[in-house]
């Protein structure tokens, strides 16, 4: 089973917002979405499966902020470049 994991930044006011998506790979060669899938000639459709797992949501300690979000704070979501400048998150 392969899937997603979600980075995400949490404020102190709880909020959290998705920061970065990730791909897990299971590494099972009888797995078609793995990278190592079995790529010699076999009956892929009875052998092998595509069973791809819900996103998984984590917070990193290093993704944890003392300030409250932008919403909290009053001020509106902001676009990619004042984001970048401001250092914070605009979601």
């Amino acid at each position: 089973m392969c899937g997603h994991l979600i980075t995400c930044i949490r404020y102190s006011c709880a909020h959290q917002y998705p920061d970065g998506r990730h791909w897990l790979d299971c590494s099972r060669k009888s797995c078609r979405l793995s990278q190592v899938h079995n790529k010699m000639p076999h009956n892929c459709a009875a052998e092998c499966t595509e069973i791809i797992f819900p996103d998984q949501h984590i917070v990193l300690p290093a993704d944890v902020h003392s300030e409250q979000c932008d919403a909290c704070l009053g001020i509106p979501p902001a676009n990619v470049i004042n984001r970048v400048q401001r250092g914070g998150h605009g979601y």
